[in-house]
């Protein structure tokens, strides 16, 4: 005889279905008396809160289980042994409360640019989204002619010396929101100035390193940074000897041409009585912040993550070195309540193989910034179309949207699909870029089909 195989599994999952729904109720009929129990109230007219299952409930509970198994199974066989992943379905923006994919998502590993999530979150939890970076010109008094004058900074990394395309980097890897002095050094003109003896350019607050430990290496690829930057650190295709005075000096330039002149530049720092009581001369404002988070982490600039964060350091802390930005960064995650185990903070960018983090934590920091209002994801680069993403996945395009991750052997994708599923993975492990970038597409792939299984109609 011939049976019907819908028949066969409509009636085996009836009676595993009585059977569960038996023990359930049993189960809580001899356990309803005993104290503490159960942790909250039981409503016994809600089947839920007796154990009891649903057909529904149950023909979906069995189709996710499955594909959740399915997703783990293929992640594991297509990424290296030291990678994590971690992927969630998202609902109005919001993540459901399970993972549909988890493996060692809490163990930590080099992350590359992915830090730059960290980052982002941090320059967010002191700057509100319209907030800009300001740098200004001011004096003891409004003068023509001024004895001293100082240029109060604040790290913005968005001046270059030209409106054109870095030619150090493809254009969609270039921050699209930058600008020049010209307005600046129009504005002081206005002012009224006509000389300045010596220009004074604020540095004391900015006590790091113009090149960071973990790009020594390749400096002239990334370039530096400074209180006052121009061009990522740069002068022509050379890093300059000094940016702020570098800086400064195209400054100078651009004033000459509104007849001003300036003598000696210098750094240092300005008097209290000038910072409080002087005059304001002129002031420049930078792209708001989440135009400029969004640049960096587009075309994951590491001189713009650097610049960032020590903005962000400056608002809490008189000096920003290297100390008080470890400990400020610390301080910020543990007040957003994100777990800190497993992460090692090195720098603002992930451009060092000191840096340590979890698939776990950088997914927790993309939910944390979404109860703020902030999408990190749909900040970052988006597939075929702009930044680091913006000649790959045509098959993705405007689908895909995500930050990378990459260094030598080093590999990481974290970003939303279709917008239903957000996800992260990181790879440790002896690949190429181009091997890196192989494994980025087959994540990619594979959630893209997922659920594999549909919800059976019984």
């Amino acid at each position: 005889m011939k049976f019907n195989h819908s028949l066969i599994l409509a009636c085996f999952l009836t009676s595993f279905i009585l059977i569960w729904n038996t023990y359930g109720t049993l189960n809580f009929i001899s356990s309803k008396n005993e104290p503490g129990h159960f942790s909250k109230p039981v409503n016994s007219e809600d089947p839920n809160t007796l154990g009891l299952v649903s057909l529904g409930n149950y023909k979906q509970s069995l189709s996710t289980s499955v594909s959740n198994q399915r997703l783990s199974n293929m992640i594991v066989s297509t990424l290296p042994k030291d990678s994590c992943f971690q992927a969630y379905y998202q609902n109005r923006n919001r993540f459901k409360d399970d993972p549909i994919g988890d493996i060692q998502s809490d163990i930590s590993y080099i992350p590359a640019s992915l830090n730059k999530y960290v980052t982002a979150a941090i320059v967010f939890s002191v700057f509100s989204k319209s907030e800009t970076l300001d740098t200004e010109l001011i004096a003891s008094q409004d003068k023509q002619i001024l004895d001293r004058a100082y240029i109060k900074t604040t790290g913005d990394p968005s001046f270059v010396s030209a409106q054109v395309a870095s030619p150090r980097r493809p254009s969609n890897l270039s921050p699209k929101n930058t600008r020049t002095f010209e307005s600046f050094a129009k504005d002081i003109a206005e002012s009224g100035v006509k000389s300045i003896n010596e220009l004074v350019v604020e540095t004391k607050w900015f006590a790091l390193d113009q090149v960071e430990s973990g790009w020594r290496k390749d400096k002239l690829q990334v370039g530096q940074i400074a209180a006052l930057n121009i061009d990522e650190g740069f002068a022509g295709d050379a890093l300059s000897e000094n940016p702020n005075i570098h800086a400064a000096n195209i400054l100078k330039e651009l004033l000459a041409g509104f007849s001003i002149s300036v003598g000696k530049i210098t750094t240092g720092e300005i008097p209290a009585e000038i910072k409080k009581n002087g005059t304001l001369l002129a002031r420049t404002s930078s792209p708001d912040i989440e135009t400029l988070v969004s640049d960096m982490l587009k075309t994951s600039n590491n001189v713009y993550a650097e610049q960032l964060l020590a903005a962000a350091t400056a608002k809490k802390n008189e000096i920003v070195n290297i100390e008080t930005r470890s400990k400020f960064v610390t301080e910020t995650i543990e007040k957003l309540g994100i777990d800190l185990n497993g992460f090692i903070f090195e720098n603002g960018s992930g451009y060092s193989t000191k840096s340590r983090l979890t698939c776990s934590m950088a997914n927790q920091i993309i939910e944390k910034m979404k109860t703020q209002g902030i999408d990190l994801t749909g900040l970052a680069s988006i597939a075929n179309v702009d930044g680091t993403l913006g000649t790959r996945f045509p098959e993705f395009n405007n689908r895909l949207q995500a930050k990378t991750g990459t260094l030598d052997h080093v590999t990481a994708l974290s970003g939303k699909l279709d917008k239903r599923i957000v996800f992260t993975f990181i790879s440790n492990s002896g690949f190429s870029q181009e091997g890196g970038h192989i494994l980025q597409e087959s994540v990619v792939s594979i959630l893209e089909s997922y659920p594999f299984v549909k919800t059976p109609n019984l």
